[in-house]
């Protein structure tokens, strides 16, 4: 198990709790739902990285980039930094390392 599997997988650990918490301090559906839905395909990307299978990484990158556009746009929407703020941040310092650790350009798409 390589370390940006272990990251990919705690970052989809913290979006899961965050569409936990979306859902019980708003009671917004679509917050827990969304949220099972990208934490799932995120640890998908986690398993695929420990298999060393190339699309993991590129689904891990799509994904948090994803990610960041969403919360950068919640964050600009209603100016609030709690939660969109701070995952923004988090989802870019994922994928900052997701790039500086990648040696074998394996980020973009298949050639």
């Amino acid at each position: 198990m390589n370390i940006q599997s272990i990251i990919i997988a705690l970052y989809a650990l913290i979006v899961l709790i965050g569409g936990i918490i979306g859902y019980i301090s708003a009671h917004s559906l679509m917050s827990i739902i969304m949220a099972s839905l990208f934490a799932l395909f995120l640890f998908f990307t986690s398993y695929l990285m420990v298999k060393e299978i190339k699309l993991g990484h590129q689904g891990a990158f799509y994904l948090v980039l994803a990610l960041i556009i969403f919360f950068t746009y919640r964050l600009a929407k209603t100016g609030a930094f709690m939660p969109a703020g701070l995952m923004a941040i988090i989802s870019t310092a994922v994928l900052i390392y997701l790039i500086y650790s990648e040696k074998k350009n394996v980020l973009w798409p298949l050639k």
